[in-house]
């Protein structure tokens, strides 16, 4: 029996399944390769160079665009807040509130409501939100204060819709390309995918909701006991959270890739981490060296220099590159897993 029918009877034994890869035949669908992935990510961005145009346009909306601020309304609030409460508190506790106050009020100054644009898990990266900083090439940027809570409650709806909205046409893109078969884009296939990533975003929140909340009362608890031993909760917390969200590295890749429902995508990502976990580790440690490193080069420019314009479009660059990895090597796991007979697999109808 040749190989192309050794192939044909290992995908019959799936039973009801239908892999839309027709060019991973039996010889290429070996267990995904990491530096492959790779070589392949940045050599589909360098030939679609225009797939940067959105990160780069972010960062560059945020370095040179106005700035939505609420420091003024937070200033305000403040005041009315400690107005009506100061005559009930210690002078010890209003100090203490004074000083809370200097700091929220110093914080957001620095920062751009816009940065809500840079949206996860499914979003533009971005280098400049909520990085601070005011300054540009023409001198201070244009601020915009918001004057109301219901501003403030549109402003930060509207910028996540438009965020995910953008997120979501970036990583259909990086799937299309990414696919070893050309298809015509397809806008009500868009339009689910744009809903599933929605409903994914809702199940990550209210998991990191569940998470977070008892998490950090633990870490106050172990604050008022010990600095030591909150540090050493911290690492141990650390650890725990790298073990817990590492199998969910491709979910947003099944949901672009495949067309699956959220949990479909939650599942088949954990599936897939198993199968190939040393791969997967070394590939997301590469991903991570690789864009952490560079960041370091592409920050170095002064905000008010020109030359982080170049930072910006060179670090646009290698995300969207290890993103494009991201999908090839996604992909070159699911044909694997699903040639390997694996029942759960196939079942999914990829």
């Amino acid at each position: 029996m040749g190989a192309n029918e050794k192939a044909a009877v290992q995908a019959s034994e799936c039973g009801k399944i239908e892999i839309r890869m027709e060019s991973f035949d039996a010889a290429t669908c070996a267990s995904p390769r990491v530096m492959d992935s790779f070589v392949a990510g940045f050599n589909l961005v360098s030939n679609r160079i225009y797939l940067i145009a959105m990160p780069a346009g972010l960062d560059v909306l945020l370095w040179l665009g106005p700035r939505l601020s609420v420091s003024k309304l937070l200033e305000r609030r403040f005041e009315d807040w400690l107005a009506a409460v100061s005559d009930s508190l210690s002078p010890a506790a209003l100090n203490s509130l004074t000083i809370f106050q200097q700091l929220v009020l110093d914080y957001a100054r620095q920062q751009n409501l816009l940065s809500l644009l840079s949206t996860l898990p499914v979003g533009l990266p971005s280098m400049l939100a909520w990085k601070g900083g005011r300054q540009t090439p023409w001198g201070m940027a244009r601020e915009v204060q918001l004057a109301s809570e219901g501003g403030v409650v549109a402003a930060w709806v509207g910028c996540l819709l438009v965020g995910l909205l953008a997120g979501c046409v970036y990583f259909a893109l990086l799937a299309h390309f990414t696919s070893p078969h050309s298809l015509r884009w397809n806008w009500l296939r868009f339009a689910r995918q744009c809903g599933q990533a929605l409903v994914l975003m809702g199940v990550l929140m209210g998991l990191v909701v569940v998470g977070g909340v008892p998490t950090l009362l633990l870490l106050m608890l172990a604050a008022s006991l010990s600095v030591e031993a909150a540090g050493l909760l911290m690492l141990a917390l650390g650890a725990a959270a790298i073990f817990v969200l590492l199998p969910l590295v491709f979910t947003v890749h099944g949901v672009f890739a495949f067309g699956l429902a959220a949990l479909d995508a939650l599942y088949s990502s954990m599936l897939l981490v198993r199968r190939c976990l040393p791969g997967v580790g070394l590939f997301v440690l590469v991903a991570v060296l690789l864009a952490q490193g560079l960041d370091m080069l592409w920050k170095s420019s002064a905000p008010d220099s020109w030359l982080l314009l170049m930072g910006i479009g060179a670090r646009a660059f290698i995300y969207t590159a290890i993103l494009a990895a991201s999908f090839i090597y996604y992909r070159s796991g699911a044909a694997w897993l699903a040639l390997q007979s694996r029942p759960r697999w196939g079942a999914m109808q990829f």
